[in-house]
C-alpha cells in the first residue's frame, strides 16, 4: 500500500511540472535607419551608417597667377597659331578675326577686349629714349618692340620681366636670328617668305626660300622661344584677290613645314591682307608633326598625325598621285595632285 501511494505521488509530481513554463531569453530587435549599408538582419552585424561630408566655406576672389612666373603664349593643338597686328586690322574685322588669333599687337590707343587665354603685347618703339609708357604695362603681357639695338634688349628684358620681350627684325641668315633671340623672349621673323613693299607676283627663288623654312625651323626648335612670323604686302595687294588667296594658302603650307614648337604663330599683314586669316587653311586640324620637311615628286612635304603639308617653291608644275587618299581644307577628296609654280597645300587625313 505505501508503495502504490509513493508511485501515485510521483506522478502527480511529474504532472504539475510539466505544467509549469521554462524560462524564455528574451531577444531584442533594433531598429537601425535605412540609410545603414546593407540593412541590418538577424544573422548579420549592419555596417556603420553612410554619411555625406557636406564642407562650407566662404565665397572668395578667383586666384590669380603668380606675378613672378613667365607666361608663354600657346597656339591651339592639332592647328597652326595665329598673330594680329590690330594697327593694320579694318576695325569692322576685328570681331571676326579675334577668335583665330591667339597673339594681339597693339599701340597704347588701341583698346584690344580682353579675351580669357589670349595674348596682348605693346608695339614699343626701343628708338625713344624712354620707350615704356608709365602704368600701361600692367594692362599687357609683354612688349614688341621695333627700333632696339640689340644690346639694349637685355636690360629691357629684366626691367619687365616676367613679361615678354618680341623684337621685331628681318632676317638674312640663321646665325643672325639665334642671336637675337638670345637676347629677348622671342623675335618676329617680319620677312618671312617676301620683303613688304615686293610686288604680289615676286616670289623667292627655291633656295632663299628654303632658308627662310630652315631658319623658322632652327628658330622654333628652341621649345621656350616664342616666335612670330609676318608675311607682309604692299596696300595694293589686296585688290588682286585669286593672288592673295595663292599667296596665304602658300605661307601657311610653308610655316607648317618649318615650325617645331606650340610658342610659334602665323602672320598675314597688310592693309586688308590680315581678313583673309578667315580662310579654312587656318583653322585645319592637322595634328602634329611626324618628322621634318622632305622633298619628293619636286615638291617639299611634311608629315603630321592629322594629314600631309605640301609646298612647290619651283617655278614649274609639279604633278603627282598620292600614297593614300586626302581631303583638302574645303572638304575635297584627292588621290592625286596638281600644284602650280609657287602653291602650297594642307591635306587632311580621311578618318
Amino acid at each position: 500500500m505505501n508503495r502504490l501511494c509513493l508511485l501515485f505521488a510521483l506522478c502527480a509530481l511529474l504532472l504539475i511540472s510539466a505544467c509549469v513554463p521554462e524560462p524564455i531569453t528574451p531577444i531584442y530587435v533594433i531598429e537601425y535607419p535605412a540609410t545603414w549599408t546593407p540593412g541590418p538582419t538577424a544573422t548579420i552585424t549592419p555596417h556603420p551608417p553612410t554619411a555625406t561630408l557636406v564642407i562650407q566655406r566662404t565665397a572668395g576672389p578667383a586666384p590669380t597667377r603668380d606675378p613672378n612666373v613667365r607666361r608663354l603664349p600657346g597656339a591651339p593643338r592639332g592647328s597652326m597659331g595665329v598673330w594680329l597686328d590690330i594697327g593694320s586690322v579694318q576695325q569692322e574685322s576685328i570681331p571676326l578675326l579675334a577668335p583665330r588669333a591667339q597673339i594681339f599687337v597693339e599701340t597704347e590707343k588701341s583698346d584690344t577686349p580682353r579675351a580669357s587665354g589670349n595674348f596682348l603685347l605693346l608695339r614699343v618703339d626701343g628708338s625713344n629714349e624712354n620707350p615704356l609708357p608709365e602704368g600701361l604695362l600692367s594692362r599687357y603681357d609683354g612688349v614688341y618692340v621695333e627700333n632696339v639695338p640689340s644690346n639694349q634688349l637685355a636690360p629691357l628684358r629684366e626691367k619687365i620681366a616676367p613679361r615678354l620681350v618680341i623684337t621685331e627684325t628681318s632676317l638674312q641668315d640663321k646665325d643672325a636670328a639665334a642671336a637675337l633671340n638670345e637676347n629677348a623672349d622671342g623675335i618676329c621673323f617680319c620677312n618671312f617668305l617676301r620683303d613688304a613693299d615686293a610686288p604680289i607676283e615676286t616670289y623667292k627663288k627655291e633656295d632663299d626660300w628654303q632658308r627662310d623654312i630652315e631658319t623658322l625651323a632652327e628658330l622654333s626648335a628652341e621649345p621656350d622661344a616664342v616666335i612670330l612670323t609676318a608675311t607682309r604686302f604692299p596696300e595694293d595687294a589686296a585688290k588682286n584677290f585669286e593672288g592673295m588667296q595663292q599667296w596665304l594658302d602658300y605661307a601657311a603650307a610653308s610655316f607648317l613645314l618649318g615650325v617645331n614648337n606650340s610658342h610659334t604663330f602665323f602672320g598675314f599683314q597688310g592693309k586688308a591682307a590680315q581678313e583673309f586669316l578667315g580662310a579654312p587653311a587656318i583653322v585645319a586640324k592637322i595634328g602634329t608633326p611626324l618628322g621634318a620637311m622632305f622633298k619628293a615628286n619636286g615638291v617639299y612635304q611634311r608629315r603630321f598625325s592629322d594629314g600631309l603639308v605640301v609646298v612647290n617653291p619651283t617655278d614649274e608644275a609639279r604633278a603627282f598621285a598620292l600614297s593614300r587618299n586626302y581631303l583638302s581644307v574645303n572638304g575635297t577628296p584627292l588621290s592625286q595632285l596638281e600644284l602650280p609654280p609657287h602653291t602650297g597645300m594642307i591635306l587632311l587625313s580621311v578618318k
